[in-house]
């Protein structure tokens, strides 16, 4: 028979045992035997259970580079990555001086300051502010046709008066 502090002192090395991750089989003994069954049935927990990951080593990576995710934006659109077509070329006929005539409001009176299309289809508000002297509204009013053309837009009379713009409007009426 085992004395009382030496089984009380057994269990407690059960107890760190089962901390560090071994356990024991219980039985129903009393509790010397229950001592005489602990020191004989230690089992380590991958014995009881066995190993946790057993494929562990067919999936580990070889290199870092293994571990690498790629990023891929879930909120990108396909259409961002495409670049889209600009037109620039003169079409349906189209040359300076139609184009400037059509779009109106006294454009046309600028058109010795674009002698070619691509002189036209390039042009920037500093460049027109500074090398032509065009004034401010038909410097505007150019460069938004430019932009609709290149858009595919073909340019459309819109008088002043007809506009829609606040500061447009007859003043008393």
């Amino acid at each position: 028979m085992l004395s009382r502090s030496l089984v009380n002192c057994l269990n407690r090395s059960i107890v760190r045992s089962n901390l560090c991750g071994f356990s024991r089989s219980y039985s129903t003994a009393t509790a010397e035997h229950e001592s005489q069954d602990i020191v004989t049935s230690f089992k380590s927990s991958s014995e009881i259970f066995g190993r946790p990951f057993p494929n562990a080593d067919s999936v580990r990576p070889s290199s870092i580079e293994d571990l690498v995710i790629e990023y891929v934006d879930p909120f990108k659109r396909e259409s961002e990555a495409e670049t889209y077509f600009r037109f620039t070329e003169p079409r349906d006929g189209y040359t300076v001086e139609k184009f400037l005539k059509k779009i109106g409001r006294g454009c046309d009176a600028h058109v010795e300051h674009f002698p070619t299309w691509e002189d036209l289809m390039n042009a920037s508000s500093n460049k027109m502010k500074h090398v032509n002297q065009i004034p401010v509204q038909n410097r505007r009013w150019i460069l938004h046709w430019v932009e609709q053309w290149k858009q595919g837009r073909n340019p459309v009379l819109i008088s002043k008066s007809k506009s829609v713009a606040k500061k447009n409007l007859k003043k008393g009426t």
